[in-house]
């Protein structure tokens, strides 16, 4: 009988983990839990239990032994050039599961275990650091512009380290989209606009059920509109609202999302009458949407995150002023003029809002 080698070490380490303290730790357990008035009883019954199991770890060890004999002769009979390239020995098996004690102690690990111990040591300790390390990236991005520009210093420099990861890479898009907003220079702010699609675009190809991923895409979507001819920017649109739908079908909860779609809808109510036309003929069914679709998105962010963000409440204000519902548009105005300017975004937020408020 051969044995594969994942079955031969699973079994040793199952033996050895269950045979060490933690059988003295399941009989204190058991007794903990049982009543006073039957204790010596009890304390017989787990004897005879303990002896049982025993008696199966006896049993099963005998198999394993027998198996390590097969696997003896299958590895003998392999010729000797394939052996020398990585075979595991019968030796680290038999190690792995004997019961024999040695100078330290009987379960002494295996080179075999101990090489899978410090792998898995080392694989936990290297996704806690890429959990600080993202941590500290989205602090640094919620913060002011530049804690953005150290968010983006930080991940160019750790790009070598992380490039395969679409986590990092669709943090690395939404920075060059923050970097975006910040610059003045036409050709700088494309730079910055197509590296957003291109590192977005890889996220998405290496994990698609995210809503991370889905949401960055479609605001570099959105942020390469600038710079598209017309036709190329309305096809970006459809595209824009796929992966914001496909984001809220993941993420219903999230105010930044229902914010998304809102700006969407009050986009497309707001094109143009030569873009409304333009896209009647290049589409079977142009993009339509109606400015009481885009005040529901948007009223929903705000139940979600009550003043989350300046621009939202701006944009109800917008809403409410397209319906000539002026009273109402003044008071969203008020209150995200009390919101604080935390960024560029915020910035311009306010000045949209000081200038409307002018009007109502």
């Amino acid at each position: 009988m051969s044995l594969s080698d994942n079955t031969a070490v699973n079994i040793g380490i199952g033996i050895a983990i269950f045979v060490g303290g933690n059988l003295t730790a399941f009989a204190i357990s058991l007794l903990r839990k049982r009543g006073k008035n039957s204790r010596s009883r009890e304390i017989e019954d787990l004897t005879d239990q303990i002896k049982e199991l025993k008696k199966q770890i006896d049993e099963l060890n005998k198999t394993l032994h027998d198996n390590l004999d097969g696997l003896r002769k299958d590895i003998a009979a392999i010729p000797s050039d394939r052996k020398s390239r990585g075979a595991l020995s019968v030796w680290s098996f038999k190690t792995a599961c004997s019961d024999d004690e040695d100078d330290n102690g009987p379960w002494q690990m295996s080179p075999v275990q101990e090489s899978g111990a410090n792998g898995i040591q080392k694989a936990i300790s290297n996704e806690e650091k890429k959990r600080l390390f993202y941590g500290k990236i989205d602090e640094l991005y919620a913060g002011p512009d530049e804690d953005k520009e150290n968010a983006m210093r930080m991940l160019q420099d750790n790009e070598i380290n992380y490039k395969d990861d679409w986590e990092f890479l669709w943090r690395l898009g939404r920075s060059h989209i923050s970097i975006h907003e910040m610059r003045e220079l036409v050709e700088e702010k494309k730079t910055h606009a197509l590296a957003s699609l291109r590192y977005t675009e890889g996220a998405l190809k290496i994990y698609e059920p995210s809503a991370d991923v889905h949401k960055w895409h479609a605001v570099a979507l959105g942020t390469m509109t600038d710079y598209l001819p017309t036709k190329e920017k309305i096809t970006n649109g459809f595209k824009l609202k796929d992966h914001i739908l496909r984001a809220l079908e993941l993420s219903p909860s999230d105010a930044t999302l229902h914010f998304m779609m809102g700006r969407w809808c009050y986009g497309v109510y707001m094109l143009s009458w030569v873009e409304r036309k333009l896209a009647a003929t290049l589409f079977a069914t142009p993009p339509q949407s109606t400015v009481e679709d885009a005040l529901k998105y948007f009223e929903k962010a705000e139940e979600i995150n009550r003043g989350f963000y300046k621009a939202n409440q701006l944009y109800i204000a917008k809403c409410h002023y397209e319906k000539s519902e002026y009273d109402r548009a003044r008071a969203w105005l008020v209150s995200a003029q009390s919101l604080p300017i935390v960024n560029g975004d915020d910035e311009k937020s306010h000045q949209e809002v000081v200038a409307l408020l002018a009007k109502v």
